[in-house]
């Protein structure tokens, strides 16, 4: 979806495509890169925005939608006000996108009106939630618990619409990410966003240039386009379309994510489960792991691929994606110009009743920790050793001890105490001072580092 503002004063884009001309230069790029959707704007929903009168919204918009109603992408209006729905529809969008979830006076009706005038058209919808109003959504915005409210809220005014008439595979739903919502409200909704998926819509998730990249990165609001996060959602839906062609009939796609400590990889594990859900591909999820730990785990359990979301020994800064076969292994270079060809196209969705779901493998660490001690003969132990073990501050932090320590060996563990930025950070084998101290201090007879 691309995001065209024709207004002065949007957080991102305000002002640069304020006028028709401008505005269509702008969408005839995104579509030239390979948009699918438009979604027109004419007012501005930033934190702390003031209303704009229904004239001025419809100045700004309608002869955009005038100028690409034949533009060959969907088209979608972002709007609240049930006049400017109206009009928008008569003019020719597919798509209503309303940050109120339909919520102000005659939304709803003008969506029924339109229904009914074009019984061979009939638009799409998108509920988003969001908490107070923007003048006031970002002061100290508080939930007993956001998944929940979130869910709940969504489902009901879903639930609102298909009372009316209205089809459950025209709804998409729309967490609202930064529509009153703090940091770690928005962090949760990600690390958990496969509960949104499993309310049987299609969910849009609003991410790029928002403030919550901007804190987690210190970049401003143009260095924030995050294009790798739209593109590991494409990655993700381009490698579960081949599997899912290369599946035998009847069989459901599997595949595993893991990932290390970083903070970003809520961000690009969510965006990989979006992709992934959007092929019709389950998604299993095992947390930190190490990397061979996900390999191991990718075959263990038959799944068709897995997945590591790491960076090893670069700062937290840095992520990656990884690739394992069903074997655990690296994938064919026939597997691979498949995914490529893949990324070429379009990305679309399959239907709501074939999307895929999202599960947590809650024994993940305890399966890999026993893989781990079988590997050592079976009539050695470790006992009356003492290890320094340092873990980095990464994916091994809750696996590595307990394989030594199981093996017999007294266990001094340092670098365990992630919180998403200390990775490799003074710690663990790039910065083997730290290991080499405890290992003096403590008189171990061995000290041994591991990366991120």
């Amino acid at each position: 979806m691309g995001i065209l503002n024709a207004t002065p004063d949007s957080f991102s884009d305000g002002g640069q495509f304020r006028t028709p001309s401008d505005a269509i230069a702008q969408a005839e790029r995104m579509i030239a890169n390979g948009v699918d959707m438009i979604d027109i704007g004419g007012e501005s929903t930033r934190p702390g925005a003031e209303p704009v009168a229904l004239q001025e919204e419809l100045d700004r918009v309608l002869p955009v939608i005038e100028a690409l109603k034949d533009c060959g992408v969907a088209l979608s209006i972002d709007t609240y006000k049930a006049e400017t729905m109206r009009q928008a529809l008569k003019a020719g969008v597919d798509c209503v996108n309303d940050i109120w979830a339909l919520r102000q006076e005659g939304a709803v009706e003008a969506i029924l009106e339109s229904d009914n005038d074009n019984l061979d058209k009939q638009c799409g919808i998108v509920l988003m939630h969001m908490q107070r109003d923007p003048q006031t959504m970002q002061f100290d915005p508080h939930y007993q618990d956001v998944i929940t409210e979130v869910k709940l809220f969504l489902k009901a005014r879903a639930g609102i619409l298909q009372e009316q008439g209205v089809a459950q595979n025209r709804i998409a739903i729309d967490p609202g990410f930064g529509f009153g919502k703090s940091l770690e409200h928005n962090l949760a909704m990600l690390a958990d966003f496969h509960q949104f998926c499993q309310l049987g819509y299609p969910v849009l998730a609003g991410i790029s240039r928002k403030s919550m990249l901007g804190k987690l990165t210190g970049r401003d609001t143009n260095e924030r386009v995050a294009p790798s996060v739209a593109f590991i959602t494409r990655l993700g839906y381009a490698a579960g379309k081949v599997l899912v062609q290369n599946a035998k009939p009847g069989e459901r796609c599997k595949v595993l994510i893991g990932k290390d400590t970083r903070v970003s990889g809520y961000l690009l594990e969510a965006a990989l489960e979006a992709g992934f859900a959007a092929a019709g591909v389950d998604v299993m999820l095992c947390g930190p792991m190490p990397t061979p730990g996900v390999a191991y785990l990718t075959k263990a359990l038959r799944l068709s691929a897995g997945v590591v979301i790491s960076a090893s020994h670069n700062p937290y800064q840095d992520n990656g994606i990884k690739f394992f076969s069903a074997e655990g292994g690296k994938l064919t270079d026939e597997f691979e110009l498949a995914i490529e060809a893949e990324l070429s196209k379009p990305m679309g969705c399959v239907s709501s009743k074939e999307l895929g779901k999202a599960f947590r493998i809650d024994d993940a660490a305890g399966r890999y920790i026993e893989f781990c001690k079988s590997t050592f003969p079976g009539e050695l132990n470790l006992k009356g050793m003492k290890l320094v073990v340092d873990c980095a501050n990464g994916a091994a932090y809750h696996v590595a001890p307990h394989v030594f320590h199981e093996l017999g060996a007294e266990v001094i563990a340092i670098g365990v105490q992630p919180d998403g930025r200390n990775i490799n950070d003074g710690c663990g084998a790039t910065a083997p001072a730290a290991l080499i101290a405890k290992v003096k201090e403590t008189k171990a007879d061995l000290g041994i580092a591991l990366d991120g």
